[in-house]
């Protein structure tokens, strides 16, 4: 398996809406907060990918891809996050709490146990790819945001088997592969939601009837909740029968590709 590694110049605008999606500020916020706690996250994979990467030769040039492709995911994040500490906002304290956790988790838990965490998250990322570019949730988003979104969303559909495959080379059964999704949703979607509120009370107009503004917004325009979306994504992966090409998501990349990849060489990527 072939993965393109590429190295887009995506940035964040000069002076970005807080609402940037749709006027939605809290949905907004909590695509800010995925940003900032996805990258942690992939630079724990990353690391978890490195260290195992010898044990399967056959699988050395596809795993140097995906660590290529989460690595600019990283690169590019940081900005986005820099954007959002230039406007005043705190979430350092986030982020390095996060950062902590990730590392004591790397001393403290055995490869493949690391491994199945990795592989529950990439099946958490590659969700919210397939919710990003299949539900059009960034239809009317701030251009850059768009971009940055459904790049990522992309890249992370393409590589959704890869760590996968890893587990599966090296043996590991059903039951570790749920530990490891149990133990990735607590280092995710706490930290996200967590993340989000932080940066939503920091916002001076936000109030419980702005939240029940935009929730109503969401709803209205025919996306799920947030509960609805873990249900989706979540029963899959409980099988023991799953696999990530279960779903079919070639011809939503290629689509998705041929309208972004000219607005990437636009602003430098490639």
């Amino acid at each position: 398996m072939s993965l393109t590694v590429r190295k887009p110049d995506v940035r964040p605008p000069t002076a970005a809406p807080r609402a940037w999606l749709n006027g939605n500020v809290t949905v907004s916020r909590f695509f800010d907060a995925a940003g900032i706690v996805i990258g942690p996250m992939e630079r724990f994979g990353v690391r978890v990918i490195r260290r195992l990467r010898g044990r399967v030769p056959a699988m050395d040039a596809t795993l140097r891809g995906f660590c290529g492709q989460e690595s600019q995911h990283s690169r590019i994040h940081r900005r986005f996050d820099a954007a959002l500490a230039a406007q005043g906002l705190r979430f350092e304290p986030c982020v390095a709490r996060q950062e902590r956790l990730l590392r004591w988790v790397e001393r403290r838990c055995r490869p493949r146990l690391q491994l199945s965490i990795v592989v529950a998250l990439e099946h958490n990322f590659a969700s919210l790819g397939d919710l990003v570019l299949r539900d059009r949730v960034m239809d009317g988003a701030e251009p850059e945001h768009r971009d940055l979104w459904e790049w990522h969303g992309v890249e992370e559909l393409e590589h959704k088997a890869v760590a996968f495959r890893l587990y599966q080379a090296l043996g590991a059964p059903w039951w570790h592969r749920q530990l490891g999704l149990v133990l990735a949703s607590l280092l995710m979607w706490l930290p996200l939601i967590h993340t989000a509120l932080v940066l939503l009370r920091q916002d001076p107009g936000f109030s419980a009837a702005r939240r029940r503004q935009d929730r109503a917004a969401w709803l209205a325009a025919g996306h799920a909740t947030l509960w609805q979306l873990a249900a989706r994504y979540a029963r899959p992966y409980l099988s023991p029968s799953y696999d990530p090409d279960q779903i079919d998501h070639s011809a939503l990349i290629a689509e998705t590709l041929a309208r972004l990849e000219p607005r990437l060489a636009a602003a430098g990527g490639g």
